[in-house]
């Protein structure tokens, strides 16, 4: 075995394999601390004739011996307040001499008086010849040498890919551990087959790598195919154990061209079958793809529909990489990158990895092509961290290749389809909706069949289907993929043109018109293409505001609402404004029969600055109050109603409202115990004591009156929960753990 300089490891990873050495040669296991600040200790083990065992780590072996030095020192002073007997051990990966040793030994002279407490990389590569299995379970350490991975992979396969070992190298330095990796690993242990399908950057190929990596721990070579299935028959060995991995089998080509060979599909399959035959484990293939090409390849080829039992999916999700995962994966691309040491100091000091590792939208690959960027140079004013969050912010670069060049029309027309709603949307609305999209996009009407197989292709990645119920609703796979459905339509006049002809819900065209105000507001250009065709999007609106309601899954549509939407436009275009006035005539058949929203209904009047006929403001106030008045948007309303028509209000009915005012408020105070927390409070009650003054009754209630409430209940609060401080402080820290290991970028 060459030796180790340990350099393929993160400092996480060297104290992992140093507690490992230490408790297998001591015989007692080391208890181990989450990483970050310490008090010089990073391991502890049990209580020994010596005293109880204290190990510190310290991987400094870009900072050399002048760095180390310095690290020693001040770890010794942290030493001072320790009362007992202990034995401390020191375990660097910085060289050492008999003078280093002594030297250390000065710098710690009241903790260890022998140099065998002293182990530098030499000492641990001597323990890890009588440790053969710490070895294996630490696969890291043999990317350190190319002769170990020449004799794990094929030698045909090395001699025609003289990257791989380096890309290899390089991919499993960052890997981190996840449930990814059980769920896989379980699959292929008892089906010796997996597909690893997930969406682009999310880590698949760094999954399969680390696959291999834990079976040649039991003895198996690897054998990588590139281009033909055949390629693993050429080299089956009946004999040995072999792990077969086909990267991206199926390609990355646009979905409406073939992606394999002449009858690869068959050829695959019963590669398949050949590997599940092997009782004994001994051959494993492993494949990766992207979640949507393999859903689409299934309609061309049937031969890996047929045999869908043995081509087994592991489908790897974002959520299976919790914030500690997430905060590892971040870590390492950092640790092992050239950025400069000041950026990495001015990205932990600042604390940029929090929002990184919480982003709704975090990806490893992402993360993975900002920190190359910055190694280059030109990180801007606000730091590493800002990159990646900008990055994060907008992800839709990950994603605007696949859906421009892989997916067919058909598939993009669902997309957009399902993005225009906003919201979560009932299956055959969607449909609906696509197949309007679809006719003026490319002039062919659709049929039942193309939407359930382009659905079918595109549910786990680019959308997604959610029972509730009894009814399925069509959702998009995540943000980016609204992002990039956005950045399609705003730079493109044509598909505005064809969303707004093929748009069967007003929902779809309002969905437009919010898009253009993100468009001129990120671009900062308020004559962008969709601002300039708010005309034509509103007149298209108008044709669609009495057409059927589209079923959204959180929010509820009706007659009025749209109308709403349409009041922002009324006075600026006054085509609307003249609509809404023959609308409001119309409806007031219903009114009068008591059909509609009362409060929107309102507000529609008092917001669109449309005049209507007094007669019909007069049915509005009768549909009103009609019913009692029982919530905040109800008692706004009356003000809403008031403004629009001072003497519309009678004083009964002004008296009615006073009354079921003060029930109201009353029932607002006696839930003040509900609040999570004392100011929610104080903005809930400080929001009634404006709509009390608003009611021209601040008698009832008030500024003053709500934040007495609010002091009578922290008053409370304090003596409820006076010892909750301590468990507030604990759950705190818990969650503080996670981001804990930043602190040794800059330790190091």
């Amino acid at each position: 075995m060459s030796p180790y300089d340990f350099s393929s490891l993160s400092p996480i990873e060297f104290e992992d394999l140093a507690g490992d050495l230490l408790g297998q040669t001591l015989g007692a296991r080391l208890e181990r601390f989450c990483p970050g600040r310490d008090e010089g200790v990073d391991l502890r083990g049990l209580r020994t004739t010596d005293g109880q065992i204290l190990v510190q780590c310290k991987h400094y072996f870009r900072t050399g011996w002048p760095g180390l030095l310095r690290a020693a020192k001040a770890e010794a002073a942290k030493l001072v307040d320790l009362e007992g007997t202990y034995r401390y051990i020191f375990v660097t990966s910085v060289p050492m001499t008999i003078a280093r040793k002594r030297k250390l030994r000065e710098v710690f002279c009241d903790w260890i008086d022998r140099d065998e407490d002293i182990i530098g990389p030499e000492d641990l590569n001597a323990l890890l010849r009588h440790c053969p299995e710490v070895e294996k379970s630490h696969f890291k350490l043999w990317l350190e040498s190319t002769a170990i991975l020449q004799s794990i992979f094929n030698a045909n396969v090395l001699r025609r890919s003289k990257d791989l070992l380096e890309d290899v190298r390089e991919g499993m330095k960052l890997f981190v551990r996840h449930e990814g990796m059980k769920r896989a690993s379980e699959t292929l242990e008892h089906y010796n087959v997996v597909i690893l399908a997930g969406n682009p950057g999310i880590g698949k190929t760094a999954l399969a790598h680390a696959l291999l990596f834990h079976l040649a721990e039991s003895g198996f070579h690897m054998v990588a195919i590139s281009q033909d299935i055949d390629e693993g028959d050429r080299v089956w060995g009946e004999e040995s154990k072999q792990v077969f991995f086909y990267d991206d089998f199926l390609g990355q080509a646009g979905l409406a061209e073939k992606y394999l060979s002449k009858n690869e599909d068959d050829r695959i399959a019963r590669f398949a079958r050949r590997c599940r035959r092997e009782r004994s484990g001994a051959k494993k293939l492993v494949l990766t793809t992207r979640e949507y090409i393999l859903e689409d390849a299934k309609r061309y080829y049937h031969k890996l529909l047929d045999v869908e039992d043995g081509l087994v999916k592991c489908v790897i999700d974002i959520r299976m990489y919790g914030e500690r995962v997430r905060a590892q994966i971040l870590y390492n691309h950092i640790w092992f990158s050239g950025v400069s040491s000041g950026i990495v100091r001015d990205f932990v000091e600042s604390r940029a990895y929090v929002p990184v590792v919480l982003h709704p939208n975090y990806n490893p690959r992402i993360v993975a092509t900002v920190v190359r960027r910055a190694e280059e140079g030109g990180v801007p004013l606000d730091g590493l961290g800002g990159m990646i969050l900008d990055a994060l912010q907008r992800p839709e670069e990950l994603w605007l290749r696949p859906f421009e060049d892989h997916l067919n029309e058909y598939d993009r027309s669902l997309v957009l389809a399902a993005a225009s709603f906003g919201y979560d949307c009932i299956y055959d609305d969607v449909e609906t909706a696509a197949e309007g999209l679809h006719l003026r996009r490319t002039g062919v009407r659709p049929t039942n069949a193309d939407f359930r197989k382009s659905l079918g292709k595109l549910v786990g990645s680019f959308v997604a289907v959610n029972r509730v119920r009894g009814s399925d609703y069509v959702s998009l796979g995540g943000p980016a993929i609204r992002d990039v459905a956005n950045q399609f339509l705003v730079r493109s006049s044509a598909e505005i043109d064809r969303m707004i002809a093929g748009a069967q819900f007003l929902e779809q065209l309002s969905y437009l018109l919010g898009i253009g105000r993100y468009s001129a507001w990120t671009s900062g250009d308020p004559a962008n293409e969709l601002e300039g065709r708010k005309a034509d999007i509103l007149r298209a609106m108008l044709r669609l505001v009495e057409s059927p309601l589209p079923r959204l899954r959180l929010r509820q549509v009706s007659e009025e609402s749209r109308v709403l939407l349409l009041t922002d436009y009324a006075e600026s275009f006054p085509v609307v404004g003249e609509w809404i006035r023959d609308w409001m005539s119309r409806k007031s058949v219903d009114w009068r029969r008591g059909v509609g929203s009362r409060n929107v209904v309102v507000e529609i009047i008092q917001k669109s600055g449309v005049r209507p006929d007094p007669a019909l403001v007069g049915v509005a106030r009768e549909l009103f109050f009609r019913d009692v008045l029982r919530d905040r948007d109800d008692f706004w309303s009356v003000v809403k109603l008031w403004f629009a028509d001072p003497g519309l209000i009678t004083s009964a009915e002004n008296h009615m409202v006073r009354e079921a005012f003060e029930e109201f408020v009353q029932s607002e105070l006696g839930m003040t115990r509900d609040y999570s927390s004392i100011e929610d409070m104080e903005g809930d009650l400080l929001d009634l004591a404006r709509l009390a003054e608003a009611l021209l009754m601040t008698d009832v209630f008030n500024e003053n009156m709500a934040m007495d409430e609010v002091m009578m209940a922290e008053s409370s609060r304090e003596e409820e929960y006076a010892d909750r401080d301590a468990l507030d402080y604990d759950e705190v820290g818990a969650d503080e753990d996670v981001f804990d290991i930043f602190d040794t970028l800059v330790d190091a």
